[in-house]
This record gives structure tokens, C-alpha cells and sequence, in this order.
């Protein structure tokens, strides 16, 4: 790939990619955005069918994998920005997670009991 005069990836503080792959867009740093919905209805669900300390740290747990291994592999496998987050967007996931689980365990355990239960 000859060189251009455009910003790599790497220039612009994102992931470095030795194919010359490049992303453009900005890391999402939004504390709510569409994903924040989608972090606490999967606490729910967590924290209905787990217990919801061990459902937490699995959700927390994401948050990295999804920064560190992910993403990276998401944007050079197949150019697309999967996961493509700054620290202060999960962090929020992380609260999101949180209200999501405590939800699940305290509310609707008290109205349904759960069909199973992991961990």
C-alpha cells in the first residue's frame, strides 16, 4: 500500500493495523448512547438467572475483552468498528451493567422466579 497523506489509525491515537486498515471515526464517549440500553436489559436477564455478584464481575469482565481483544480484531478482520470505545463509555456500561443487574435480582426475582438458575 503506498503511503498517503490521510492520518493512520496509529497517527490518530486508534488501533495500529500492519494491513494499512483505517478507521476514522472517533471512539464513542458518550456516557448514554443506544448500547447503555442494551448493557442494562442484559443485566436484567443477568441478574435474574445468576447470582448477581458473579453476574457483575462477568459483566465487567466484557468491558476489556471487548477494548482490548474485540474491537482490534473486529476492525481487522472485518472493518468494522465493533466495541470502539473510550474508558469513560464503559465505565458507563459498567453502571449501566450494574443498575441492569440490581433490577433483575431485587425487582424482578420479587415478581417471577427464575426457570434456572446459573452459578
Amino acid at each position: 500500500m503506498a503511503p498517503t497523506d490521510e492520518p493512520t489509525l496509529q497517527q490518530e491515537g486508534g488501533y495500529p493495523h500492519e494491513d494499512g486498515v483505517k478507521w476514522h471515526g472517533a471512539r464513542n464517549d458518550s456516557l448514554v448512547d443506544v448500547w447503555s440500553w442494551v448493557h442494562v436489559v442484559t443485566g436484567i436477564a443477568v441478574g435474574w438467572l445468576m447470582h448477581p455478584f458473579i453476574g457483575l464481575l462477568i459483566m465487567i469482565a466484557w468491558e476489556p475483552l471487548e477494548i482490548f481483544v474485540l474491537s482490534p480484531l473486529s476492525l481487522r478482520f472485518f472493518n468494522y468498528p465493533f466495541g470502539y470505545e473510550s474508558w469513560r463509555n464503559s465505565f458507563s456500561d459498567i453502571v449501566f451493567d450494574a443498575v441492569g443487574v440490581a433490577l433483575g435480582f431485587f425487582v424482578l426475582r420479587a415478581i417471577v422466579d427464575p426457570p434456572f438458575q446459573v452459578f
